[in-house]
């Protein structure tokens, strides 16, 4: 009888192995084609496996969903799969469960929870620097008493010394902003410089600011372009922009200069920045960076002007008034279009929220 006892745990404990081998490998190939961008194949191989709670498994489905990229996408039950997934004890899906909670995607804001899952995962890791970091960083967030305050602040320079980009850029907002410490530029733009080398690429972006402000002093305006078009080439939206402006704005750039500030202020707002495309639709309404065209001046100012940017109505109706009624109409027809194609893709806007956004 011991034998055999010992003889079935063995073969159970080999079945086990090789489900998870092979659970392993199914959730590879649905990585494999979603990296491939066969997102319905990738969704196609999860889902048994979803409904079979499977914990990598329902990872890599809330991911899917969380990214926009599943047919029919659904933030809330990817929270829910994240949830089933972490309580399984997949400490990879608690982390992404905390910054669900942090953010407030697929159900309300609860930095108390997304601070207590990072807690778990820092005390079953405790060289889990990211853990630790967005602990601190929440703790800060939502207050406490000063010894836990001192102590969220003693694991923010402890992930600074350890090089974890995040931590680098919220030190460097530390010294610009004066909180905490005294107000320095220098070693915010030290810090920020460093978080990028390391990986931040929205400290890029920062980088760009101080220059383009004069917080080091003078403007640097050479300086200040250089760094929001390495931003822009990471995809910050945000950093093309303000390129495409500096350039645009600038009366002695260059018919080279220009189409630059073209292309970055297309890439822009094609990814749903309200400036930009406002900057797009003057573009095309000045002749200036591209051909003059009030029909294409027309569409993306309406874009923009959806967005709540005001200037953008004053100019939309400049060019209705080159295009009458008909031409306007189509216009505004093909802006529409535009709209309802793409504002399923992730996006936020400056001046509300996606909810209130619509065409109007």
């Amino acid at each position: 009888m011991p034998s055999t006892l010992i003889r079935l745990t063995a073969s159970a404990l080999i079945f086990a192995l090789w489900s998870n081998v092979a659970t392993a490998q199914t959730v590879d190939e649905a990585q494999a084609a979603a990296k491939a961008g066969d997102f319905a194949r990738a969704e196609q191989i999860l889902t048994p496996m979803v409904e079979d709670k499977d914990p990598m498994a329902l990872r890599e489905m809330a991911r899917l969903h969380l990214s926009g990229r599943a047919g029919a996408s659904d933030p809330v039950k990817a929270r829910v799969w994240l949830q089933e997934a972490a309580e399984a004890g997949l400490t990879l899906a608690r982390v992404d469960l905390a910054y669900v909670q942090a953010e407030g995607i697929g159900g309300p804001k609860d930095e108390p929870a997304a601070r207590d899952n990072f807690a778990v995962v820092a005390k079953a890791d405790p060289e889990n620097i990211e853990a630790r970091f967005m602990w601190a960083k929440l703790t800060l967030i939502i207050g406490g008493e000063p010894a836990e305050i001192r102590n969220a602040m003693t694991e923010i320079q402890l992930a600074a010394s350890r090089k974890f980009a995040p931590a680098l850029a919220m030190v460097g907002d530390f010294y610009l902003s004066g909180t905490f410490v005294g107000r320095d530029p220098k070693r915010a733009m030290a810090m920020y410089q460093d978080a990028y080398a390391n990986g931040d690429l929205a400290s890029a972006m920062r980088v760009a600011d101080l220059f383009a402000f004069g917080e080091m002093g003078d403007v640097d305006l050479a300086a200040a372009r250089n760094w929001y078009a390495r931003a822009a080439s990471e995809g910050n939206a945000n950093a093309a922009y303000a390129v495409a402006s500096l350039i645009y704005m600038d009366p002695t750039s260059s018919e080279e200069d220009l189409k630059q500030a073209f292309t970055f202020a297309t890439s822009a707002a094609l990814a749903w920045n309200e400036d930009a495309q406002m900057l797009l639709g003057r573009m095309y309404l000045d002749g200036r960076a591209v051909a003059h065209d009030a029909y294409l001046a027309f569409k993306w100012l309406d874009l923009a002007a959806t967005s709540a940017v005001l200037d953008a109505h004053y100019l939309r109706a400049i060019a209705a008034r080159e295009l009458g009624p008909e031409q306007a109409a189509l216009a505004r027809d093909e802006a529409r279009t535009w709209f309802e194609a793409n504002h399923a893709t992730p996006h936020t806007h400056r001046l509300m929220t996606n909810a209130n956004h619509v065409f109007k």
